[in-house]
């Protein structure tokens, strides 16, 4: 079956071991070629070389360098003339009857703005699909409000996660697209937090699947991950919350990077520095905190950044 009302928006870094799986699945999925647009932020690999060679139809948008997710998925919004756009990671497997769930809901749930995938990890376990606005109290002791949630239900919740992301595009047009102050984390959160101030809902749909390897860019730049998701706290934090909690959450980072730094280290030590995995870990703290001492500078982070990130 063909989903003409859909399009794909598939951002692009260094995906050469699985951006072409993730452009089949959309296309076996009912999303015609011409539809389905990657947007490459400045990759050093053949991963769009082989994708053009296999599928040349597909639309292909190369920035030339790391602009950041929310900078690539607004270009390749801009490009979408159909009804609902999907957001699709590279590192990600979509359904064939996904496309028809999130299209059904739709049309059932006339404020439905944002729709969520189930998202399972490879082996099929369940993945974290769903997550609350972040607030200071999260900062301190673990808290999860959608604990004990029924995963096989259709769930109004207050953000789903980016891998797999369903958009009414009438609704973008009040709502805006993705802030680009985001480069990488949470700007799926603050989407979905802009849209429900706007009176807009946002949905779990358990019926609509996709398998996501989770993290196949982050996972490369572990420490680097760490800064760019703080950062994208704090400017999450600054623009939702106010200047005062941006400050307190601020001090909690700080100190619990300074933690983290100093139990390692001692880990570290008392292993006589023979643990090469401490060892990691300890530098990866270090960095980190290196980052908060020196305000947080604008190049640090994941490499490869357009000007304007640095």
């Amino acid at each position: 079956m063909t989903f003409s009302n859909f399009s794909a928006v598939v951002v692009n870094y260094n995906g050469s071991d699985f951006l072409i799986d993730a452009v089949a699945s959309l296309l076996t999925a009912g999303i015609p070629d011409k539809q389905i647009i990657v947007v490459d932020n400045g990759s050093d690999d053949h991963s769009i070389r082989d994708l053009l060679l296999k599928y040349p139809e597909v639309i292909v948008v190369e920035i030339g360098c790391n602009s950041g997710f929310s900078s690539a998925v607004n270009k390749g919004l801009d490009l979408v003339v159909t009804q609902y756009s999907l957001l699709f990671n590279n590192d990600a497997l979509l359904d064939i009857k996904a496309l028809g769930e999130f299209e059904r809901t739709f049309k059932d749930k006339p404020k439905a703005a944002i729709l969520g995938a189930k998202l399972l990890n490879p082996d099929r376990t369940l993945q974290n699909s769903i997550a609350e606005f972040p607030h200071i109290l999260q900062e301190i002791v673990k808290l999860n409000k959608y604990r004990g949630v029924d995963f096989n239900q259709t769930t109004k919740v207050e953000s789903v996660i980016g891998a797999c992301l369903a958009i009414n595009m009438k609704t973008l047009k009040i709502i805006g697209k993705l802030d680009e102050d985001f480069f990488f984390f949470l700007e799926e959160t603050e989407f979905c937090y802009r849209a429900t101030n706007m009176g807009y809902d946002v949905y779990y749909i358990p019926t609509a699947v996709a398998i996501h390897a989770q993290g196949g860019t982050a996972n490369k730049f572990k420490s680097l991950a760490r800064i760019e998701f703080q950062r994208s706290k704090l400017i999450y934090y600054k623009k939702t919350k106010g200047v005062i909690i941006w400050l307190m959450v601020s001090l909690i980072l700080i100190i619990k990077s300074l933690v983290n730094f100093v139990s390692n280290l001692l880990s570290f030590l008392l292993t006589l520095g023979l643990n090469k995995k401490l060892k990691m870990k300890t530098a990866g703290y270090f960095k980190i905190l290196l980052w908060h001492i020196l305000f947080r500078p604008g190049n640090w982070g994941l490499p490869n950044k357009c000007k304007k990130h640095n």
